[in-house]
């Protein structure tokens, strides 16, 4: 550790072997220390240092200022332990002594200001050890020629770096990374394009173009406020890529996943946009509800396009996020709020009064926190209304929720398996449509799949490589088949697995029991039929059963199984509720829990 280490960056500060120096009488004492420390070239005249200082003195009374700065910094310093000199002069020139024992924060940053590391040949540590250094302005409080100057070299220096580090970290694949260290660059420099550019493209890579236009507009009014200027050629072009919504997925998938699922249809075919817009008219929460894969990602990012609302619309996903910390840093970027978190105060004056759709997607893992927001914002914000994809419902007052079905099961002869067949019919090669027994297997895999089009979505994408009946066979016997064809599919969206997996992990002991006690029938069960299985149970059991539960505990873990969209409700002829799972959640039930 060298014996003296000085800070001129921010608070100044001077060590001499662990023990804190006083401050000097004289700024001037400070001045001359940073001149020597970051003369450019090491060796200076007494002459130039002297005007460069005093820049409005007449030379002699620079110098006589000079030679007394000096004579204050030497009575200043301590005696280096090896005995050498803090600097070197002679009559004409000075110089800080290379071979000294010290060190200095803004030379150590001004070296690196002068090699200008590349950000992909830095390693991420260093750039962050680097960008530590900088706590501050050169010198606080000191304001002159010299100073000012040197000081913008030192700020300089702390752009390139926060931007330097954004790249690696975009280049890492820290997408949420870079764009926290580009806003952090933003509130230093507000018209730095290559960081607006840097959030544009990284949310637009994300699937999330209205965050990416949101930037966009950002972009164009710091330019404008600030500079009077329009964007760069480069960022006008980037821009102007991002006019239309292009698409939800995430950067395309390695060469030979590009083959992509079918799509399952447009929405007005299953009635449910209408439904949605109608749904919004009435309320100002809306939680747009079911299991996972029933199409609630392409409903909310569909239903709203080329509609007349009652104002414009935001997207945020919230897939990435997993805490209230994400929840934040996630809204903070889709509703352009600035560098780090925001309070709910803060978003809804970013917000404001005026009118807006807030469209919230992969909400479920957030629904407490959401709660607690969305009372906030909706009442700070008369003219904003809430729209949620979650498998589960907030469970808040003035909530409307909109339950998502699945596609219709139910044919005729000449089409089994209803809409989710037609789905899959329309998936094979021309000229096999006619083959009854064909269409009855891809019946068998719509069943299998419970309709649930994202599920059907890749099982058509299977169909390319393997006969119906073969695939409605495996399909019969377990789902786990789907795992391997969501991977082939190359999209964005979870599989069905790692979607119930986090489900599972939210749940209480109880209710991973009572969901261990439905997946043990094939046929719906109404609460007696449950409750007599119940007492007939042993204290003991197998991991996924558990020991008896009371009446009471019963019910609970089944309103909880149904609010969280694991359990589906229905009425029988006679008008009993009966409580079943969907086939492919009770194989992965079988398969986590047995």
């Amino acid at each position: 550790m060298p014996s003296l280490t000085i800070r001129l960056l921010g608070a100044v500060r001077l060590d001499v072997d662990g023990q804190r120096l006083p401050p000097p009488q004289r700024s001037d004492t400070l001045r001359v220390l940073a001149c020597l420390l970051l003369a450019p070239d090491g060796l200076q005249a007494r002459d130039e240092l002297a005007a460069r200082l005093w820049p409005e003195a007449d030379p002699k009374r620079a110098r006589a200022n000079l030679r007394h700065g000096l004579h204050q910094l030497r009575g200043w310093l301590p005696q280096a332990s090896d005995g050498q000199d803090w600097c070197l002069a002679d009559r004409d020139r000075l110089a800080w002594n290379p071979e000294a024992d010290a060190w200095c924060d803004a030379r150590a940053l001004q070296r690196v200001a002068r090699r200008q590391p590349q950000p992909r040949q830095t390693r991420l540590a260093e750039l962050r050890d680097l960008l530590a250094l900088y706590t501050g302005p050169l010198l606080p409080g000191l304001e002159d020629a010299w100073t000012s100057s040197a000081r913008a070299e030192l700020a300089a220096c702390q752009i390139r770096l926060l931007d330097a580090l954004a790249e690696a970290l975009e280049a890492a694949g820290d997408r949420r990374a870079a764009i926290e260290q580009a806003r952090a660059l933003l509130a230093i420099e507000p018209c730095h394009e290559p960081s607006h550019r840097r959030i544009m493209r990284i949310h637009d890579r994300r699937g999330d173009p209205a965050a990416a236009l949101a930037q966009a507009q950002a972009c164009r009014r710091a330019l404008r406020e600030q500079l009077g200027a329009a964007p760069s050629p480069e960022t006008q072009a980037l821009i102007d890529g991002l006019s239309e919504p292009r698409r939800m997925a995430a950067d395309p998938p390695p060469a030979r996943l590009q083959e992509r699922a079918p799509d399952y249809g447009r929405i007005d075919a299953l009635g449910r946009r209408e439904a949605f817009l109608e749904a919004l008219a009435e309320t100002r929460l809306l939680t747009v509800w079911g299991p996972g894969g029933v199409g609630k990602t392409r409903l909310l990012r569909e239903a709203l396009r080329g509609v007349a609302t009652a104002g414009p619309v935001r997207h945020v996903a919230l897939a990435e996020a997993r805490d209230v910390v994400g929840l934040y840093a996630a809204l903070a970027d889709g509703l352009g709020a600035g560098p780090g978190l925001p309070t709910p105060a803060a978003l809804a004056d970013r917000i404001g009064r005026g009118d807006l759709i807030l469209v919230l997607d992969d909400c479920e893992q957030l629904s407490e926190s959401l709660a607690e927001l969305s009372e906030a914002l909706l009442v700070r914000c008369p003219g904003l209304r809430l729209v949620l994809g979650s498998r589960e419902r907030l469970r808040v007052r003035g909530e409307r929720v909109l339950p998502l079905p699945r596609l219709s099961l139910e044919g005729d002869a000449a089409l089994p398996g209803g809409e989710a067949g037609r789905l899959l019919l329309a998936a094979l090669p021309p000229g096999r449509h006619d083959d009854l027994g064909l269409r009855e297997a891809l019946a068998d895999i719509a069943r299998a799949l419970d309709g649930l089009p994202r599920a059907l979505s890749q099982a058509a994408l299977a169909l390319r490589r393997q006969a119906p009946a073969l695939l409605a066979g495996r399909l019969a016997e377990s789902t786990a088949e789907l795992d391997a064809l969501a991977r082939l599919t190359g999209e964005r969206f979870e599989s069905l697995a790692s979607a119930f997996d986090h489900d599972l992990r939210r749940l209480s002991a109880g209710s991973r029991n009572v969901l261990g006690r439905l997946a043990e029938d094939l046929s719906p069960l109404d609460l007696p039929a449950l409750l007599r299985v119940e007492a007939r149970r042993p204290s003991g059991g197998s991991r996924a059963a558990g020991a008896a539960l009371s009446p009471a505990d019963i019910v609970e873990h089944l309103a909880d199984l149904r609010d969280r969209a694991l359990l589906e409700v229905e009425l029988d002829a006679r008008g009993q509720t009966r409580y079943r799972l969907l086939n492919t959640t009770r194989d992965l039930v079988r398969r986590r829990l047995g």
